[in-house]
């Protein structure tokens, strides 16, 4: 297996540097450059959100962060993800709108669920929740429906809209303390969801005209979304944040800020570069299966791009993390850059395998996904639940590191063997 990729990579490769497809470059490069200046504004403001803010602060606007991330997922069903696969058009508008109105509905129900109970944890920020649930999975939906007609230029500038808004708002609003974090978050995420918006030429009026016939139709036939994709995401993205949930149950407030700069700070190349690719590699490979059965060419392709860019950048960060976080964020957040030395190897594999792993969804592998996502959960569980009675914070990432790390190689395996499938998602 090993020796067969190694040459189908030396091929591809000798095959790509003879001919580069240009226009998927040239994508990738739109898409790279909004969310690399999106992102440099993000790091560029940071030194002086962490001299107004407090770790304790951050660590419960990360905590804020992580239950938006997972709401927004189980919010949608994840129909916004189909709205890619339909070559036609009509479809894909309507399962943006059938995306939008499931999100709306869950944002209602989730509303009632968090006005009914009491968590002293969260008492201070529940009532942000539904609307930034509900926001975020609304630039998600209208993002996927432009990536659809790969309109990557309002993609990127969107991305830099946010960002920018991000700061503005969260320094602007400093005197609040806490909620000035969270009050900047919701006020760029809708300024930035307006502007897909407008974009997409979609109103208001649009998705308020649908016939039911119609949607219960599109619920049916992309019914794995909702009954394998739905159910693994959200394990995928609760399995993500649950480090950060554990480190703020267990080791306090000021140890799950520290831990999330760690993870703002090393998933910035996962964020503007492997994410920008992925948007791409998503309508391309997606593409190259109804053109000739499989994706093989594309995957290779990403990979050898994301070996090429991430290597540097993830040697500096292994070596050099301690001084990059205490120079950049001042020697308070010293403890960040040392999570960071920890974390690397992890991040390193996500960068590389979780752009390619999207041909699982392409080629209708949810259940594979679904196995894989559940396995990492559970490994986390049994990480967090067994190691952190008796080690120290910077102990337990280290095996959840490792253990991570071997998971991702797992899956970039399997996802080669599915990209060389022929009949794409049709069998």
């Amino acid at each position: 297996m090993i020796q067969k990729l190694q040459l189908v990579l030396l091929v591809k490769l000798e095959t790509m540097l003879n001919k580069f497809d240009k226009k998927y470059f040239r994508n990738i490069l739109l898409v790279f450059t909004g969310t690399f200046l999106s992102q440099a504004i993000v790091i560029g403001f940071s030194p002086f959100l962490t001299r107004i803010y407090t770790p304790e602060n951050f660590g419960v606007f990360n905590l804020f962060i992580s239950i938006i991330t997972v709401g927004s997922i189980f919010s949608t069903g994840r129909y916004e993800i189909s709205i890619l696969q339909p070559q036609n058009i009509i479809e894909s508008l309507n399962l943006t709108k059938l995306s939008v109105l499931i999100s709306l509905g869950s944002t209602v129900v989730l509303s009632l669920f968090l006005f009914f109970i009491k968590i002293e944890k969260i008492d201070e920020i529940k009532y942000f929740i539904p609307i930034s649930v509900f926001l975020t999975a609304f630039y998600q939906i209208i993002l996927n429906y432009l990536n659809k007609g790969e309109k990557y230029k309002s993609i990127s500038i969107s991305k830099f809209v946010k960002s920018l808004f991000l700061v503005i708002f969260q320094i602007g609003f400093s005197f609040y303390y806490l909620n000035g974090l969270i009050i900047g978050y919701i006020i760029s995420i809708f300024i930035s969801s307006f502007y897909l918006l407008i974009q997409s030429k979609l109103t208001f009026l649009f998705f308020l005209k649908f016939r039911i016939n119609e949607l219960t139709e599109l619920l049916k036939k992309y019914i794995n979304y909702p009954k394998f994709s739905l159910f693994a995401d959200t394990i995928n993205s609760f399995t993500n944040q649950m480090p950060l949930f554990f480190i703020f149950l267990i080791y306090g407030e000021k140890e799950a800020g520290f831990y999330g700069l760690t993870l703002r700070l090393l998933g910035l190349p996962l964020v503007f570069i492997s994410n920008s690719i992925l948007e791409v590699f998503k309508q391309n490979a997606v593409n190259e299966v109804q053109s000739i059965g499989n994706c093989s060419k594309t995957f290779i392709k990403t990979f050898l791009i994301l070996i090429v860019i991430s290597l540097p950048i993830f040697i500096v960060f292994g070596f050099f993390s301690p001084n990059i976080f205490s120079f950049l964020f001042g020697n308070n957040w010293i403890n960040s850059g040392h999570y960071a030395q920890i974390l690397v190897f992890l991040f390193f594999f996500k960068f590389i395998v979780s752009p390619l792993s999207f041909v699982l969804y392409i080629y209708n592998k949810q259940k594979i996904d679904l196995i894989w996502q559940i396995l990492l959960f559970f490994v986390t569980i049994i990480i967090f639940f067994l190691f952190s009675k008796y080690l120290n914070v910077e102990s337990v990432l280290m095996v959840y590191s490792i253990f991570y790390s071997i998971m991702y190689i797992v899956l970039f395996f399997i996802s080669f063997k599915i990209s060389n499938l022929k009949y794409g998602w049709n069998h």
